[in-house]
């Protein structure tokens, strides 16, 4: 009796472990029902979500064990970006623009909301030279992506086997170095408003090419319009208003701007020199760190370097350059 009791027990044992394996007996589990893919495809308010994944082929990016973090779009922010770009339905959109713009809704690895904080990330999108864009985070009030898109405080962190979920009110679209600096008010608030009121934005938004783009950008920071302000006691510039009222802003602000090709950090030898669209020209040297010499001979340090968009490349600088 104990030795069939025993015989019993081994073979529910091995029932079990059976029942736990696919059909194909080769001793693989069954495919997880919890995937990103998975818990998209039951939502109602993501069909539309799940309609382009299914169009652009990328379904198995998220039914795949790799870590993932996806940004959602509701059905009402698909409607709105529609709306927006002048398509009546998600059918007229290009597939490759939506592969392109659900692949920079990813990013690679688990990123619950306690890790969205401020500042540049890089997603699985990509420019035209296949480098990673990169996608701004603003977590002061709740979680803001490139200054317009919000995720959902009630529909965030939503645990999936291959990673996390957070619902998003709007469709990222592929972004331009024009809304980063926007986007990002706590750094270049003061270059934001530099840039609009000569209505150079414009310029940095285009994409295709006929502003002379894609281009690089030597990003002064806040901090680096202070600290031209503070440079000179007798250069007449004591606040940020009389920055923006000298009448050779526009040659300044483009004397910040490359031409294509875009130049980012693994380009910049010791000793290049930059002719931006400005007249002029300056020097980057790399013995001691990455310093511009601008055409005044003033010392000026990159201090982050390739935040990408899909029109150019992004670098910090700490002082404000003069032609």
């Amino acid at each position: 009796m104990k030795k069939f009791l025993l015989i019993f027990s081994c073979l529910v044992v091995t029932l079990c472990l059976f029942s736990c394996e696919d059909a194909d007996d080769n001793g693989n589990l069954l495919p997880s029902d919890n995937m990103a893919y998975d818990i998209i495809a039951e939502d109602p308010n993501l069909s539309v979500l799940k309609e382009v994944l299914d169009l652009t082929g990328l379904d198995a990016t998220l039914d795949n064990p790799n870590q993932l973090t996806v940004f959602a779009p509701t059905n009402a922010a698909f409607n709105q970006f529609l709306t927006a770009n002048g398509y009546a339905t998600i059918q007229e959109v290009p597939i490759g623009m939506l592969r392109d713009i659900l692949r920079y809704h990813q990013l690679n690895g688990v990123f619950t909301t306690e890790l969205l904080t401020t500042g540049f990330v890089k997603t699985l999108g990509t420019d035209g030279q296949g480098e990673l864009m990169d996608l701004y985070f603003a977590s002061d009030a709740g979680i803001t992506l490139n200054g317009y898109a919000t995720v959902d405080p009630q529909n965030n962190d939503i645990t999936v086997d291959n990673g996390v979920i957070h619902l998003l009110d709007a469709v990222l679209e592929l972004p331009t170095l024009d809304q980063f600096v926007a986007a990002n008010a706590t750094e270049f608030s003061n270059l934001n408003t530099a840039l609009v009121q000569q209505g150079l934005d414009n310029s940095l938004a285009t994409t295709d090419g006929s502003m002379q783009g894609p281009f690089t950008l030597f990003a002064p920071t806040n901090d680096a319009f202070q600290a031209l302000i503070d440079e000179d006691p007798m250069d007449g510039l004591n606040s940020i208003q009389d920055v923006l009222d000298l009448t050779t802003l526009t040659d300044i602000l483009l004397y910040h701007v490359k031409p294509s090709p875009r130049l980012r950090s693994s380009d910049i030898t010791d000793g290049i020199i930059i002719d931006p669209i400005a007249p002029g020209t300056f020097l980057i040297n790399t013995s001691t760190g990455t310093v511009i010499t601008d055409a005044s001979g003033r010392a000026i340090n990159i201090t982050s370097t390739d935040v990408t968009a899909s029109n150019g490349i992004l670098h910090y600088i700490d002082l404000v350059m003069l032609p």
